[in-house]
């Protein structure tokens, strides 16, 4: 699977997240509109898989911190098939 790094802007969004900055102050310090903040945090979110910046923070610390950039955590389509209640494919980490 292809190892995905985040942009220098990528990086520096979570670098402020990382340090306790609002939306509002990180728009102001990267002169942008703070629904660019929004929007690239809700792009995040999703990329990772999360829902809120605590879990970004986990997402991207730790082992998902490689060298050149961090990346998301990869996971595969197991071989279990759906549970009768869930009726979908279960998501697997590595």
């Amino acid at each position: 699977m292809k190892e995905e790094v985040f942009s220098a802007r990528e990086k520096l969004v979570i670098q402020r997240v990382k340090e306790g900055r609002t939306n509002k102050e990180i728009a102001q310090e990267l002169n942008v509109a703070e629904i660019t903040i929004k929007k690239q945090l809700s792009l995040l979110y999703h990329r990772f898989q999360v829902k809120n910046r605590t879990q970004l923070l986990h997402a991207v610390s730790g082992e998902n911190v490689k060298k050149g950039g961090i990346r998301p955590p990869f996971f595969k389509t197991c071989t279990i098939p759906p549970h009768s209640l869930h009726g979908s494919w279960h998501r697997c980490p590595l």
